[in-house]
């Protein structure tokens, strides 16, 4: 089984997380939580910050014992809606400077700082980084 993955929604209405992992191409959904939260407009734009910050609080620390969960949340994937987003391509390569002969988050890292480097077009930001291959 692979590590499980936290993803997190914002929406108009709550804030969504769902914890789970992927098998043989198939989503494996172990734990979700929804809070009622309308803080954020129909267009994206945050109305009411403090709100959306309180709603993201209870997120932080995951127990419930129905579902035989407890899990501290370090590390969520958060995914942007691709309004108004460009996606733009580079190819870097580096060698691997693991110690143990493969590549290690060091080598990860060592590309996306390469990447972080890139200038994007003129009037554009990079938002993230997904590499394609290992």
């Amino acid at each position: 089984m692979d590590k499980p993955l936290a993803c997190l929604e914002i929406s108009t209405e709550a804030v969504k997380m769902l914890i789970g992992y992927e098998l043989s191409g198939q989503p494996i959904v172990l734990y979700s939580k929804e809070v009622p939260c309308h803080c954020v407009s129909a267009d994206g734009s945050i109305q009411d910050k403090q709100a959306l910050a309180k709603a993201l609080s209870q997120f932080h620390e995951i127990e419930d014992e129905n579902a035989k969960i407890r899990v501290g949340v370090l590390e969520v994937y958060l995914l942007l809606p691709s309004i108004g987003l460009n996606v733009y391509t580079n190819r870097k390569a580096s060698t691997v400077v693991s110690p143990e002969y493969r590549v290690g988050k060091i080598d990860v890292n060592n590309v996306i700082s390469q990447i972080v480097k890139e200038t994007p077009p003129p009037g554009n930001d990079i938002v993230d980084i997904i590499p394609d291959q290992f």
